[in-house]
C-alpha cells in the first residue's frame, strides 16, 4: 500500500485461488501435492509502483490487509502522523 498525502494512492491486488483461500507459498510434503494449495514464487504478483518523496509504503501480510479495512489503516496512519 502506497500512501500519499494523506490518502491510498495504490493497494496490491488480492491472490486467491477462490473465497477465503488466499495464495500459499509452500512446498508440500512428498506425496501430498493433490491434497495441498500450494504456491511457488513464480505465482507472485510482480509491479512496478512509482513512488515519490514524502510516500508511505506499508508492507503487511494478508492477516492484516483481509481484516483491517482501508480506511482503519488509513485512520490509524493519520493518528500516529505517518501520512
Amino acid at each position: 500500500m502506497v500512501v500519499r498525502r494523506g490518502r491510498i494512492v495504490r493497494r496490491s491486488e488480492e491472490q486467491q485461488h477462490y473465497f477465503n483461500t488466499p495464495f500459499q507459498l509452500s512446498l508440500p510434503p512428498p506425496g501430498a501435492r493433490r491434497e495441498v494449495l500450494s504456491d511457488r514464487p513464480d505465482s507472485a504478483a510482480q509491479d512496478n509502483i512509482p513512488v515519490e518523496d514524502g510516500d508511505v509504503i506499508l508492507v503487511a501480510t494478508d492477516g492484516v490487509f483481509d481484516n483491517l479495512p482501508h480506511n482503519v489503516i488509513l485512520n490509524e496512519l493519520l493518528k500516529v502522523g505517518i501520512t
